[in-house]
């Protein structure tokens, strides 16, 4: 298990656009802007989540690769903590799972509190593979954020570039 920070190119977002919560989003902005610590961000290389998505998602991945180099990382929960990352402009701080064995560490050591933690990293995947089925689009962390700018309250906007 690796802590890596990462910039928000580097990791390919949910397709949960706009994001659920505005106050939680708000509640992460402030946390990002007061310096505290914040929750990591689960991510698995694209590397191996390719090897568990559909043909059709692969294809689509490619094309998105060639205009997204930097994006080595699927994200497997967090967009409320990574758009506001973005939003703030800070880096993101991910655990990066390569094994089932990282999952276990990250479990043991209490690094999340989520269910992600009691898959393994091929049944995450074939998560990931389900959501993008659904929504057959890639974006990065910095590509959604700078969506979320219309969508968010101005305040929070403001907040967030202060």
């Amino acid at each position: 298990m690796k802590i890596e920070k990462l910039k928000p190119d580097q990791i390919i977002t949910l397709n949960d656009f706009p994001v659920h919560s505005m106050s939680f989003l708000e509640n992460y902005v402030l946390l990002y802007k007061s310096k505290k610590k914040i929750a990591y961000v689960p991510v698995v290389h694209r590397d191996i989540v390719l090897k568990h998505l559909d043909g059709r998602l692969n294809d689509i991945y490619e094309g998105f690769q060639r205009e997204h180099p930097n994006a080595e990382y699927f994200m497997l929960d967090g967009s409320h903590r990574t758009t506001a990352a973005a939003l703030t402009r800070n880096n993101i701080e991910a655990v990066v799972f390569e094994t089932d064995e990282d999952i276990k560490e990250a479990k043991i050591e209490k690094i999340s509190e989520n269910p992600i933690l009691d898959r393994s990293l091929e049944e995450n995947c074939k998560i990931l593979n389900a959501h993008f089925e659904k929504n057959s689009h890639y974006e990065t962390v910095l590509e959604k954020a700078d969506r979320m700018r219309a969508v968010t309250p101005e305040y929070i906007i403001t907040l967030a570039e202060f």
